[in-house]
């Protein structure tokens, strides 16, 4: 029960990411939307207790605008919670959501003795886990270091996973930094390591302060080293030598990396983790200069993975380094030989169509993937590669043919799918198809802002400025404010000057010059109103050509 509690918040916050809750323009109007789409949530999951109330429907709420750091609406929230009907379980966790509310909003005493009925109010390990990540959080981004340290100090010597014990790790370390005693934190698990060289939860804080916060290549090796002889379990074990080597190769140790990845195979008998483990091994080969042996490694995760994205990873790295070389006709010779031995290898197929692709033969890497097809019709990977190879030979219907294919077989991906066979359509200058498109967009419907920005897109191209304008709203009130805002701006701007909505697109971009604290966007915005009036000046220009010559009295003649 306390599992699905957790994930019930998870969804819930997640599903406010889309609602563009920090609006400056209706902030009030945004909690009245937030609240009823909650409300809504809730009724669909049979959550509301007899009178029309969630059971839990003020932590939820309280959750969202936390998430979006409206503070003053989920102290509300959450003060509400208190006095609705909860579980007692429910206590200390209200308790400690309500001190972090508090302390963000200055009222720091009233935060911290929320934060002492917390810890006080159950003794259940498993709440306790939940609460100190919260409270722990709440000091450190609210100047109050002094008083996170004993609930860091707790959260440490309760966490028993090695996911709670960084994290926990991760916490004790910063907040010892903030309160200047970070030297004495260093000190005294130095002191207990020596007394206990299996103390892991000395042996993880000391791990992160060497790593992140006091930077020491020779003791964090030592560390490791101590973490790795005292696990028990082959799987963490296994886990460590991996931080092991990424240590390592931070610090251009790639002996050290080796020997750790190595043991981290020895250790596994999984086969997924073992081509990850690969991998890494891979890439410590590449950074040594040693190509062949990050070859083999590859051509292990390429046969042996059952993850699509690793093997395509695989390959294009095998590729990156044989063309550095100047080696790929030998690379493609061999697996030519090989799949002359085995016609119908599906991996092998794969591979040379990405070797063909990468020498722009477009037409042979076609009839690898329409091989693998034969075998496998509903390989959204080969289909996908088959579209390209048409689009670069400009066989664009029969390209959009194979995408209706997609959109049959695989509509999760339905957006994606249309924008491209929208962007096809212009290339094809059909008016009538790019319309249809964007209106399969709009129906489909789009979700998050760069699927609204697509769909403008395309509408742009379409010439439907009231469309386009709607789906950009659209996409700036599903984007909150800062960074995920300006980049959805920058995004439709591109878009429009693509279009040729050179006035929508300049409108934006000024918006965006004289309102942005984004130095980089703002230069980045000036460039791009640059280019436009270029593309203006140059339109008048031709304009005035086309008349003269249109005025041409000789040519005139001519034609008569």
């Amino acid at each position: 029960m306390k599992m699905k509690f957790v994930l019930l918040i998870v969804a819930v916050v997640c599903l406010g990411i889309g609602y563009g809750i920090g609006s400056k323009n209706s902030p009030k109007s945004t909690e009245k939307t937030v609240e009823a789409d909650v409300v809504d949530l809730l009724a669909k999951r049979k959550e509301l207790l007899p009178d029309g109330k969630p059971s839990r429907f003020y932590v939820r709420l309280g959750d969202v605008y936390t998430g979006y750091r409206l503070y003053v609406p989920a102290e509300l929230a959450f003060r509400k919670a208190t006095t609705a009907p909860y579980g007692e379980n429910d206590v200390a966790m209200i308790q400690a959501k309500l001190g972090s509310a508090l302390l963000y909003n200055g009222k720091t005493e009233e935060g911290l003795l929320c934060f002492e009925r917390a810890d006080t109010a159950d003794g259940d390990q498993f709440i306790k886990g939940q609460i100190y990540p919260i409270i722990c959080s709440a000091c450190e981004k609210n100047g109050q270091a002094t008083a996170g340290l004993p609930y860091a100090r707790k959260w440490v010597t309760i966490a028993t996973s090695q996911h709670a014990r960084q994290k926990a790790a991760e916490s004790l370390g910063k907040l010892s930094k903030q309160a200047g005693k970070l030297d004495e934190l260093v000190k005294e698990m130095q002191a207990r390591v020596k007394k206990n060289p299996d103390d892991a939860q000395a042996l993880f804080v000391l791990k992160y302060i060497y790593e992140e916060l006091n930077p020491n290549a020779e003791k964090i090796s030592e560390v490791m080293d101590g973490l790795i002889k005292r696990s028990t379990s082959s799987a963490e074990k296994a886990q460590l030598c991996k931080r092991a080597a990424e240590t390592c190769l931070r610090n251009k140790d790639y002996p050290g990396a080796e020997k750790h990845l190595r043991e981290a195979i020895s250790l596994t008998n999984d086969k997924a983790r073992s081509c990850s483990y690969r991998m890494y091994l891979a890439r410590t080969y590449q950074l040594s200069e040693q190509a062949d042996k990050a070859e083999k490694e590859l051509l292990y995760v390429v046969e042996n993975t059952e993850q699509p994205a690793e093997k395509t990873y695989a390959r294009r790295q095998i590729l990156s380094s044989y063309r550095n070389q100047k080696k790929l006709p030998d690379l493609i010779k061999r697996y030519e030989a090989r799949l002359a031995e085995a016609p119908n290898n599906i991996d092998t197929l794969m591979f040379l169509a990405d070797m063909y692709r990468s020498t722009r033969e477009f037409d042979k890497a076609r009839k690898s993937l329409e091989a693998v097809l034969r075998s496998e019709p509903e390989n959204v990977t080969a289909m996908t590669g088959v579209v390209e190879a048409y689009t670069q030979t400009r066989n664009y219907a029969k390209a959009d043919q194979i995408y209706e294919s997609l959109l049959a077989a695989d509509s999760k991906n339905a957006m994606n799918y249309l924008y491209k066979m929208g962007k096809l359509a212009v290339q094809m200058k059909n008016k009538e198809a790019i319309t249809g498109r964007a209106l399969q967009m709009a129906q489909c419907p789009p979700k998050t802002p760069q699927d609204m920005v697509q769909t403008a897109e395309i509408f742009a191209y379409a010439g439907r400025t009231n469309e386009l304008n709607q789906w950009y709203q659209k996409a700036l009130t599903k984007s909150p404010e800062g960074r995920m805002r300006l980049g959805t701006q920058m995004r439709m701007a591109h878009a429009a000057i693509g279009a040729e909505q050179l006035g929508f697109a300049q409108s934006i971009l000024q918006g965006i010059v004289d309102t942005s604290e984004a130095t980089q966007t703002r230069a980045q915005a000036k460039r791009m109103l640059l280019k436009i009036e270029e593309m203006q000046a140059r339109a008048v220009e031709q304009d005035s050509v086309s008349r003269k010559e249109a005025h041409n009295p000789q040519k005139i003649l001519n034609k008569e």
